[in-house]
């Protein structure tokens, strides 16, 4: 059975041009962050009066379907909500942004935007900035990802909560690149368990993750370094949801309001999982907050049913969409049209 792969960011790339340096090359895959080709603003839902977002969930330990307002429901029951995607994925983003909508959370995390942008992005919100113009704000367009409108909703559904963010500078990424994870991370290393190497089966399976996500086009012994890039970028996000948590709680006590102390993350399907992705680090930071996880996968042509897809396994509840690029965009192809 064909397995779907929701380890890394499903975009692929080309194999590169002669003359790439191999460490420069994984550098740029990670930090690029699989930007992808923008919709038409009128296929991005807006927040206020956006419909019910359409697609089977999953409720993978109860085995069974349930309504958009039940994933509400059980969601809110977390302490944070990790909402995984497929980046660039148009619907995708519209269901986060409808989630966090229903959510309320006192904080909300983003993979995308840089952990230097919060205090910018607090003062923007301070002096009267709209939600919706956060991203042209800190400079979004030269994050290279996926673009502004996927993300505005996002934001706008946020207007109430705490915003941080877990994208690392591009120097720190060479480092954990070059030095590991724990030396990037600095003091904190061992409690999330950076220091640790990781068991031979984990390797194995992450080696293969990469292999696929990046069509083969990375030598074996920059593996090494990305694997460590990706263990401190999914440690760097668990700080970020729990920042998000802690900031949006003081914000709301300053406010004399009373909500649950609910946070959300928003992050990429591969940061969602619960195995090795962000909620594992979360367990080792702060062991006595409920996490729960959402994956979102792209079907299949002929494959509908959930056991079809072995990798709902690795969240709580899974959402299925319509693949936004076809098997031809996969790899560096062109999507035909």
């Amino acid at each position: 059975m064909h397995r779907v792969r929701t380890a890394l960011p499903d975009c692929r790339h080309r194999r590169p041009a002669r003359g790439w340096r191999w460490p420069a090359l994984a550098l740029a895959m990670l930090v690029a962050a699989c930007a992808a080709p923008t919709p038409s603003v009128d296929r991005v839902a807006p927040v206020a009066g956006a419909p019910q977002p359409a697609g089977l969930v999953w409720d993978v330990a109860r085995g069974e379907a349930i309504a958009p307002a039940t994933l509400v429901d059980r969601l809110a029951d977390a302490d944070i909500a990790v909402l995984g995607d497929r980046a660039g994925n148009p619907a995708h983003h519209i269901r986060q942004a409808w989630l966090v909508a229903a959510l309320d959370p006192v904080g909300v995390a983003v993979g995308a935007v840089p952990q230097g942008s919060e205090n910018g992005i607090a003062v923007f919100r301070a002096e009267g900035g709209a939600p919706g113009d956060i991203g042209p704000a800190i400079g979004w367009a030269r994050l290279g990802v996926p673009d502004w409108v996927l993300y505005r909703p996002i934001f706008e559904a946020a207007a109430n909560a705490a915003i941080t963010g877990g994208r690392q500078p591009r120097a720190v990424l060479a480092r954990a690149m070059r030095d590991g994870a724990a030396a990037a991370y600095g003091p904190g290393a061992a409690q999330v368990g950076l220091t640790q190497q990781l068991p031979p089966g984990e390797r194995a399976a992450r080696d293969a993750d990469i292999g696929a996500a990046l069509c083969e086009g990375l030598p074996a012994d920059q593996v090494a370094s990305m694997i460590e890039a990706l263990r401190f970028r999914d440690a760097r996000l668990a700080d970020a949801a729990l920042r998000a948590r802690a900031k949006g709680i003081d914000r709301d006590l300053l406010a004399g309001a009373t909500r649950p102390a609910r946070a959300v993350l928003i992050a990429g399907n591969s940061n969602a999982r619960r195995d090795r992705g962000v909620p594992a680090y979360l367990a080792s930071l702060a062991p006595g907050l409920r996490v729960a996880t959402l994956g979102q996968i792209e079907v299949r042509a002929g494959a509908l049913a959930p056991e079809a897809y072995p990798d709902v396994a690795l969240y709580d509840y899974v959402w299925f969409s319509a693949p936004f690029l076809g098997p031809a965009a996969r790899c560096g192809q062109t999507q035909p049209g």
